[in-house]
């Protein structure tokens, strides 16, 4: 499913650049709308890349779609009596291809229309968003890049999480090692 980006490459993080300026021009958000999405506790297990770029949509669109992921992921996880780590990852997924099923494909919106318009904007949308913190990461340095990049060009300080793993704790974070150390694993041959 995510297997459309070559992780850690540049052209990725020019492409998500990009895909966040075009997005800012063509749905602009208010920036308090953002930040009040940034701090939201329900965005704590997204990685950086995912917060930054889900909270650039219309707040319209993101209720489609959070409502949707929500509604599906419970929806599956309650036919598992105890559900594991890849259960729930399983489950999250589902959400993410019902929610993307009903408000982008078939969604009407000014949003919809946007990313279905060209299919690399679809999955680029998919890439950031459908990412699945500890399981499918993007490298944090270039996520930083990408997000300080797209704050530098509205001539603004970047937005902060209330968890934010990059760049001002980023050593002194136990989970920073620990998915850089994942995501290092996994590159390995």
């Amino acid at each position: 499913m995510l297997e459309f980006f070559k992780v850690n490459t540049e052209p990725d993080t020019v492409r998500l650049g990009e895909f966040i300026d075009d997005l800012r021009n063509e749905l602009p958000v208010d920036l308090r709308f953002r930040e009040g999405c940034l701090l939201n506790p329900a965005t704590r297990r997204w990685t950086d890349l995912a917060a930054h770029v889900y909270c650039s949509f219309p707040y319209e669109f993101r209720g489609c779609y959070s409502t949707t992921l929500v509604s599906a992921r419970s929806e599956a996880l309650t036919k598992i009596p105890v559900p594991t780590f890849s259960d729930l990852v399983e489950a999250t997924l589902t959400g993410h291809e019902k929610a993307f099923e009903l408000c982008v494909e078939n969604g009407k919106d000014k949003t919809a229309i946007w990313l279905k318009a060209e299919e690399l904007r679809k999955n680029t949308f998919r890439y950031a968003v459908w990412s699945v913190q500890g399981v499918h990461d993007f490298n944090l340095e270039a996520e930083s890049e990408v997000i300080n990049r797209s704050y530098a060009k509205l001539g603004i300080d970047r937005m902060r999480r209330s968890f934010d793993t990059w760049p001002k704790w980023a050593h002194s974070q136990p989970r920073y090692d620990w998915i850089r150390s994942a995501q290092r694993a996994a590159m390995s041959p």
